[in-house]
């Protein structure tokens, strides 16, 4: 009975790691989605308007990944931190890949310069971040898939080996 018992955990434990890796890569994809639309947004406000950056963000911080990094980017401001190691800061804090991560951090940098170099910055940062995304929904069945053999196979292997 025991080990029937700790068989059915450790199968548990499998299907819990494989949707959490499976939760965790649709939060990525999410957040990537967000940032994607919301920097677009941006870049078209910052070239429609003469509003201030920070009062750009703060509109912008809106529900989501995208609403969140702002929220970050706002807050190091209000600690007087310079505009492109705030929005490093919170770049480096998102759910998403290292090189994800360094490319919407780089497009900080960008942001010191005239109305045209922010506006490239953050439409690079954006295009970035829409390949990625692309490329996260086209491998998206396959991760699954070896989610749930690497899982499920491990599990099995320490239910063999209790046995």
């Amino acid at each position: 009975m025991l080990k029937l018992m700790g068989s059915f955990l450790i199968l548990a434990g499998g299907v819990l790691v494989r949707q959490r890796c499976v939760r965790a890569w649709r939060q990525e994809q999410e957040a990537l989605a967000s940032l994607t639309g919301a920097l677009e947004r941006l870049a078209e406000e910052v070239r429609a308007t003469a509003l201030p950056l920070p009062r750009l963000l703060s509109e912008a911080a809106g529900p989501g990944a995208a609403g969140d990094f702002f929220r970050a980017v706002l807050t190091g401001l209000r600690r007087e931190e310079p505009l492109p190691g705030a929005w490093r800061q919170a770049a480096l804090a998102l759910p998403l890949s290292p090189e994800d991560r360094r490319s919407l951090a780089g497009a900080g940098e960008g942001l010191r310069g005239s109305e045209e170099q922010v506006c490239r910055s953050l439409e690079a940062a954006s295009s970035q971040l829409e390949r990625s995304l692309e490329d996260a929904r086209r491998r998206e069945r396959e991760r699954e898939r070896q989610a749930t053999a690497l899982s499920f196979s491990g599990a099995a292997l320490l239910v063999i080996l209790l046995i």
